[in-house]
């Protein structure tokens, strides 16, 4: 695979070929200035503003979608007056099942799109003004979503506020170097966002998590990126490689995407470049939704760009301080494919009370996975066990474990080791295993190590920390 790198309106390529960067698009430029002006003066707003105007856009995006969408027309059926947590979910299956009187521009056909999809390299737009992205399919079911030149540039201004975050800023007198170590799926929003953006402001190497290691390393230190963006557990090997040497870079901040960042993850990338990595939260469906400030003290939901509520299987609201099991997103911006309490199998936390930082946003204090990465476990009485992935982080902690996998099977949690791992360490591992085991009151449930030399990784380079084999092929990442 070539694999190209931008130097300040140029790019070069492996095989050494020299071409001129994209031209910036001036009109979405503008608008991205605009919308990132606005973004700033939000951040600075009082709690009660935020939430009136997280309603009022709330409110809009109700009105449009009834409007202009047959589906919705029939969804939200006399439910004009009632609240958001009274209207029913909608689910990935039942979007692209009813997509055609889905979509308010009525001249979209799904199949047009598809067949664009396949004979179009990405990065054109659909019928000239349609950005396209698409998910693999984790939970079976690929996901194909538009967004139009009105919402094109809040998608970009949700990752652009998550790198701002970070304490490096982008633009007109802030260049900033960038490197994406993660998907080479064919049109991931990663990639498109990345091209969008692609200009002499940013220079960005992208590179796919799935190239060996040492090429990986010998990319990045030509590079030299002050901002390095990758999947969690990517960026915990990448720090081992920075620790033996086999990588020399010095970022200014390291962004963690896709992946439950793990305590131990943490920890070796502050030992590899001196400082905390900054996690954030992002879909497909719904761009970047929430990201760290620099207190690191839980990711600051984007309540300005969407409203999520975090719900137990039921759909019933959990109270912060309680794991729920998915949650449903609204997206305030979406206008092509509204999504109003759009499903994301995703497990997460809402925290209690503000972030010393004084951000007005709300937070998440943990993401545990999704829910095809949380193992449901009869237990002999009929109830169920939920084990979310960061039961599993906890009784991987401080044991020296370097990377990790468990695997739901017939006959037991298989717990995949990377080697070397010591004879004490896989003591005191499978011992926190059983004493987790038993406290979920599932005593009956083997548990056994793996000494494995690697962990396989999906086509797009992301790893299943957590995985029931049990009924269900290896879910592909989204």
């Amino acid at each position: 695979m070539t694999q190209s790198c931008v130097i300040a309106g140029t790019s070069f390529l492996d095989n050494h070929e020299w071409r001129p960067v994209k031209r910036i698009d001036i009109a979405l430029a503008a608008r991205l200035l605009l919308l990132d002006h606005a973004t700033r003066r939000r951040e600075r707003w009082a709690h009660q503003r935020i939430v009136d105007y997280q309603a009022a856009r709330l409110q809009q995006l109700r009105r449009y979608a009834l409007d202009r969408s047959p589906f919705y027309q029939a969804f939200h059926r006399r439910s004009e007056g009632k609240p958001l947590s009274d209207l029913p979910v909608l689910t990935k299956s039942t979007l692209m099942e009813a997509y055609d009187e889905l979509v308010t521009d009525r001249a979209i056909r799904l199949s047009d799109v598809r067949a664009f999809v396949d004979g179009n390299p990405a990065g054109k737009l659909f019928r000239g003004r349609y950005q396209i992205c698409a998910t693999s399919g984790t939970s079976g079911q690929p996901g194909i979503f538009l967004y139009d030149r009105n919402e094109w540039p809040w998608v970009l201004a949700s990752y652009a506020r998550a790198n701002r975050w970070t304490g490096l800023p982008a633009g007109l007198l802030h260049r900033l170097r960038l490197a994406v170590v993660g998907s080479s799926r064919h049109w991931h929003q990663s990639s498109a966002v990345a091209d969008s953006l692609n200009s002499s402001w940013i220079p960005s190497l992208r590179l796919a998590a799935t190239d060996p290691v040492a090429d990986i390393c010998r990319q990045l230190t030509k590079w030299q990126p002050q901002l390095l963006i990758t999947y969690a557990a990517v960026s915990g090997v990448l720090a081992e490689e920075q620790l033996a040497g086999r990588l020399d870079i010095a970022p200014k901040a390291v962004m963690c995407v896709a992946e439950t960042l793990t305590r131990s993850v943490r920890a070796k990338v502050r030992l590899a470049w001196g400082a905390e990595p900054f996690e954030n939260y992002a879909s497909t469906e719904a761009a970047c939704m929430a990201a760290e400030c620099h207190e690191h003290a839980g990711l600051h939901i984007f309540d300005d760009f969407l409203v999520i509520e975090v719900v137990d299987e039921d759909n019933r609201p959990v109270p912060p301080g309680t794991m729920g099991a998915k949650v449903l997103v609204s997206v305030l911006f979406s206008r092509t494919i509204p999504l109003i309490r759009y499903e994301i199998d995703d497990a997460a936390m809402l925290a209690d009370g503000a972030c010393t930082c004084g951000l007005p946003f709300r937070r998440l204090t943990r993401l545990g996975g999704r829910i095809a990465e949380t193992l449901r476990i009869a237990r002999p009485d009929g109830t169920f066990a939920i084990l979310h992935p960061v039961l599993f982080e906890q009784a991987v902690d401080l044991t020296g474990v370097r990377r990790w996998q468990v695997l739901h099977r017939r006959d037991g949690l298989h717990v995949r080791l990377v080697a070397p791992v010591s004879e004490a360490s896989q003591r005191q591992l499978e011992a926190n295993m059983r004493e987790m085991v038993k406290a979920q009151d599932i005593v009956h449930l083997p548990v056994r190590l793996e000494i494995v030399d690697d962990i396989e990784r999906t086509s797009s380079g992301k790893m299943i920390l957590v995985q029931d084999t049990t009924s269900k092929p290896t879910p592909e990442d989204v």
